[in-house]
């Protein structure tokens, strides 16, 4: 065999070898998620259960779970265990057992956590550190989780306050709802109207709104008289009220609903693109927003959604019955044909998991065909590499044939 076709060979050896390894050992899993992708984790259902799958759609934590959060980046996940929460590491491995009525994902390292009491008609709030230690007792009567200014919200005595991570009560419970901080500043409502205050609990913008929304970006959307516009840090509109619904800034755009008409505005107001025939869509989350275009089908409007950047172009066609946010470079969708299961799209616009196929991924079976197609090459291969070698052999033998004495032409036949 020629050096060239052994070289040949033993790439194809390799490669075949890597790819069982791959699809037999969480090897292939710790080196992608270490060297290529991350390790996120993304819920997947079936059959009323909740599992999850890595960045590239192989199942590693198996389905098991009564419900869970939908995408975790990295530390503990929430999950749902008969009737109780509790949390789980990347690899599946319960960390805190179920034993909470309700909870929340980490953030700033605690999350929010309740639990029922005997002889309490109602559940108590706290927060527990990632070993589960509840370093903020269950003592509230609601709580939100922590934002990165490093405070949360907390109901009291039917009231609303702020603590810090300690714990330490800085704004005391005297409203009656409350947003969260967001660069300094937090929507609070009294007296039926909102206005915003700062860390020490100052009132920075009087209380005049309907409803009031966080801050990002300099600006807020508030809604006036009916209507949604948005204001400056200083309490002056930057945008008069205008809108059916207006969002806070994500990723520099805030999605904004007319009654004719679906946009996004910048960070001055400004309306940046929309169209006439959006009906829907969602907040931009990793550079894509989800939006749904309409069209007339037998008189009746329907719609399907596809993924727009922040130009305005469609990275992905319009083509699901319902779509959301990307996390992590994936985003669940759907299609009614299928019954409506979860599945999820990749930013290039291909399934990673397929609602239609709940018991594996789309790259394991992609994964298995290419295998299948190397052995099939790898057979080719030897096959005429065989063939060769025969026609070769055939070609070189020395043929050896006996051919027949002629008598001589003296001889003298015997009486």
């Amino acid at each position: 065999m020629l050096f060239r076709e052994k070289f040949i060979l033993s790439v194809m050896i390799i490669v075949a070898y890597v790819l069982m390894v791959d699809q037999t050992t969480p090897w292939g899993n710790r080196f992608w998620e270490a060297y290529i992708g991350n390790g996120a984790r993304y819920a997947v259902m079936q059959k009323g259960k909740v599992g999850y799958i890595n960045g590239r759609g192989r199942l590693i934590i198996p389905i098991s779970y009564n419900d869970g959060a939908r995408y975790s980046h990295q530390g503990l996940i929430l999950v749902k265990s008969g009737n109780l929460w509790g949390f789980i590491d990347h690899d599946g491995q319960m960390v805190i057992a179920a034993q909470y009525s309700w909870a929340k994902d980490f953030s700033d390292g605690l999350a929010v956590v309740s639990r029922k009491y005997p002889k309490k008609f109602l559940p108590f709030y706290g927060f527990i550190n990632e070993k589960g230690d509840e370093v903020i007792p269950l003592q509230y009567m609601q709580a939100r989780s922590f934002t990165s200014d490093g405070l949360a919200a907390v109901k009291k005595d039917l009231r609303w306050g702020y603590i810090n991570t300690h714990g330490d009560l800085l704004i005391t419970p005297v409203y009656e709802e409350t947003g969260d901080f967001h660069q300094n500043m937090a929507a609070v409502k009294q007296n039926g109207k909102w206005g915003y205050i700062n860390f020490a609990g100052r009132m920075m913008i009087s209380l005049q709104f309907d409803e009031a929304g966080d801050f990002s970006d300099g600006i807020a959307p508030v809604k006036h008289n009916g209507l949604w516009g948005y204001i400056g840090l200083d309490g002056r509109f930057v945008v008069l009220p205008s809108y059916r619904e207006a969002h806070a800034l994500s990723e520099g755009l805030g999605l904004v609903k007319g009654y004719n008409q679906i946009g996004f505005v910048d960070k001055k107001g400004e309306i940046v693109f929309h169209r006439a025939d959006w009906f829907e869509a969602r907040d931009f989350y990793d550079g894509l927003a989800a939006v749904k275009v309409s069209s007339k089908v037998k008189r009746r409007s329907v719609g399907r959604w596809g993924y727009m950047d922040t130009q305005g172009r469609f990275v992905i066609a319009p083509q699901f019955d319902w779509a959301w946010e990307f996390n992590g470079g994936l985003a669940r969708v759907g299609f009614e044909k299928n019954d409506i299961r979860r599945g999820y799209v990749n930013k290039g616009g291909h399934m990673i998991w397929d609602p239609a196929d709940w018991q594996q991924s789309t790259y394991f079976r992609q994964s298995v065909l290419m295998a299948i197609g190397l052995g099939f090459l790898f057979y080719v291969f030897y096959l005429l590499n065989y063939l060769r070698q025969r026609k070769h052999s055939k070609s070189t033998t020395p043929t050896s044939q006996t051919s027949p004495a002629k008598p001589s032409g003296n001889s003298s036949a015997v009486a």
